[in-house]
């Protein structure tokens, strides 16, 4: 199983895991102060895949207006470039893949540290607070894989 999973937002990530094992993660292409689809569409073509999957995005509370709509605007453009190369899409809840991976409730620093003992080959991704991003793309691919794909082969 080949997924691509994105931490969507200005301070996201792609991750690429082959297998369950993470392979490759980047830091979200930004140009602007917006996503920037060009390099997105590049980044999803240099991968075998057979599914992407993005955390669902929602308004916060307290959230005003224009983030909102910004969160909104570059969720919007992410999805819009999955579809344009008609890849399989999964949107999973931040709640399903922080369960399955025993985050539930914890912060973006467990995160680090979790991606860092699962892949210790890309550790100097996770080292720094700004690279709970990185972490985290890779963290929701795993959360799928965990919840959905094993959950699936366990009734083949």
């Amino acid at each position: 199983m080949n997924v691509i999973s994105i931490d969507p937002g200005l301070s996201g990530a792609l991750a690429y895991l082959e297998n369950g094992v993470l392979e490759a993660v980047h830091r979200m292409p930004v140009r602007d102060s917006e996503i920037d689809l060009a390099s997105v569409i590049d980044l999803l073509l240099d991968y075998e895949r057979d599914v992407v999957v993005i955390e669902e995005q929602q308004s916060m509370p307290k959230q005003g207006v224009a983030s909102t709509f910004k969160t909104g605007m570059n969720f919007g453009i992410l999805i819009g470039a999955i579809e344009t190369l008609e890849y399989p899409l999964v949107r999973i809840r931040a709640v399903e893949w922080k369960r399955a991976n025993g985050l539930l409730g914890k912060d973006k620093a467990a995160s680090r540290r979790l991606a860092s003992e699962l892949w210790p080959r890309h550790r100097d991704h996770f080292k720094l607070v700004k690279d709970d991003g990185m972490a985290e793309a890779a963290l929701i691919g795993r959360g799928y894989i965990i919840r959905y794909v094993r959950e699936e082969r366990a009734f083949v």
